[in-house]
């Protein structure tokens, strides 16, 4: 089903994110945040002892409670799996120095037997005939990248269970990913991380990092895996920590006025206050002065003839 609506937004200076109100994110907007946006779908999933996949922003059994974390723009998102008793905590942040997307993951397992989790990532790029996209295996994550930009999905904090380069649709419901290919010329790839087995009341945390680069005629293969590297070593801990201090010092730079909040109404009020300033810096264009007026986009007039 087509997604025309966002219900959050995080982003930095060049990268802008939209999300639903279930965690998935439906857009990428990169070099500039009012620019193309070029992720068809971006899923994750787990597959909880012999399972199929269960999608995080998409299961019968999910229940769901999202939040911005206070004066910020870090995106809290509550998915409970009833059927396994599995409570996955979601955060989602974009480095307000580097352009990368970090989701923070905190899996605690509230079920009276063990759960055995692997973490999948399907990825399907938007592609055509004059931009085509490719995909290969690097460190812990895949690559996928096309005549302009490139996108990779990695972990410093997960072993890389399995992956799936070319066919990923005939398999993906199983949860199994198995896949000779290192490297293919194919937008739809996913990958299979091992979270290992989480005893009764047991907590598991780790990050998935998604890093945004772009493609010049100097890059070689050897400068691509050297710019992957060098984000693959920064600290998920300490970039959520200066992202969220980022974020409250503009809000405090930009407050004008607090209304007391003697009513509920009046703190509702101020709620919103402090939303509309946090948002419009995630839709201004500070090269060209543009603002957006929403992160909402019908790339193909489907619906805005």
């Amino acid at each position: 089903m087509k997604t025309y609506f966002n219900d959050a937004i995080i982003g930095n200076k060049e990268v802008r994110c939209g999300l639903t109100d279930k965690g998935e994110i439906v857009r990428i907007c990169y070099p500039n945040i009012d620019y193309r946006q070029f992720i068809e779908h971006l899923h994750m999933g787990v597959k909880v002892n012999d399972s199929g996949i269960i999608y995080l922003h998409n299961d019968v059994n999910n229940v769901y409670k999202q939040e911005y974390l206070e004066d910020t723009n870090i995106l809290k998102t509550e998915i409970k799996n009833t059927y396994f008793n599995l409570r996955m905590e979601q955060t989602d942040f974009v480095s307000m120095t580097n352009n990368v997307i970090i989701r923070k993951y905190v899996f605690t397992n509230e079920h009276e037997i063990s759960l055995d989790i692997k973490f999948l990532v399907h990825s399907k790029m938007l592609t055509e005939e004059s931009n085509f996209v490719g995909a290969k295996l690097i460190e812990a994550g895949m690559l996928q990248y096309s005549h302009n930009y490139n996108m990779a999905i990695f972990s410093n904090e997960l072993s890389l269970n399995s992956h799936k380069i070319n066919g990923i649709d005939d398999e993906i419901k199983s949860g199994n990913l198995y896949d000779k290919d290192y490297i293919g010329m194919t937008n739809n790839s996913g990958i299979s991380y091992e979270v290992g087995t989480l005893k009764p009341k047991e907590t598991k945390e780790f990050s998935i990092m998604i890093y945004l680069f772009e493609n010049n005629e100097k890059d070689k293969i050897e400068d691509l895996d050297a710019s992957i590297d060098k984000m693959r070593k920064l600290e998920p801990k300490k970039e959520f920590q200066s992202t969220k201090k980022y974020w409250k010092s503009y809000l405090r730079t930009h407050i004008t006025r607090i209304i007391e909040e003697d009513t509920s109404n009046r703190k509702n009020t101020n709620n919103i206050y402090k939303r509309t300033i946090l948002l419009y810096p995630l839709l201004q264009n500070e090269k060209t002065g543009g603002i957006a007026a929403a992160m909402e986009v019908d790339e193909n007039f489907s619906k805005c003839r």
